[in-house]
């Protein structure tokens, strides 16, 4: 059996954009999602969380009562890695935490607390739209509030 490459797959990821929308992808192909690796992928403005079929179930627990996105790049156990936060302005938001390697870039700092467009992708097409901020910290996990 050969043993999963997640830089390989990533190598053979093709997305088609149309501006900010996904309007192709052969993600749900790659080994990659089957093994349940998220994928954040940016593009003319916007985050793209692409969700692999065996976690679909969790999109509900993504949009359910949000208002926002958070995305705060630091280390997480030695890596650099992104927390996503989706706020509902409870005391324990969902939250998810990708190597930076699971993104096709890291964002410049020059992005922290600009607002642009989070979107959530599954293999039935974009499941939500939310307003996202961008913050850097030294180490995760993060999850607080944004305070700006």
């Amino acid at each position: 059996m050969r043993r999963f490459d997640l830089k390989e797959d990533i190598s053979l990821l093709k997305i088609v954009n149309r501006g900010p929308e996904v309007v192709e992808t052969n993600f749900w192909e790659l080994e990659m999602a089957r093994e349940g690796f998220f994928y954040l992928s940016f593009n003319a403005g916007a985050g793209r969380f692409l969700v692999p079929p065996a976690l679909q179930h969790m999109v509900k627990d993504m949009i359910e009562k949000v208002d926002m996105v958070i995305l705060t790049l630091g280390q997480l156990r030695g890596k650099l890695s992104y927390e996503i936060l989706f706020e509902d302005h409870s005391d324990s938001p969902f939250s998810i935490h990708i190597e930076a390697k699971q993104a096709d870039r890291i964002l410049p700092e020059s992005d922290c607390d600009k607002e642009f467009r989070f979107t959530i992708w599954t293999q039935q097409g974009k499941q939500a739209d939310f307003p996202c901020r961008y913050r850097k910290v030294d180490r995760l996990p993060c999850l607080k509030p944004w305070d700006h």
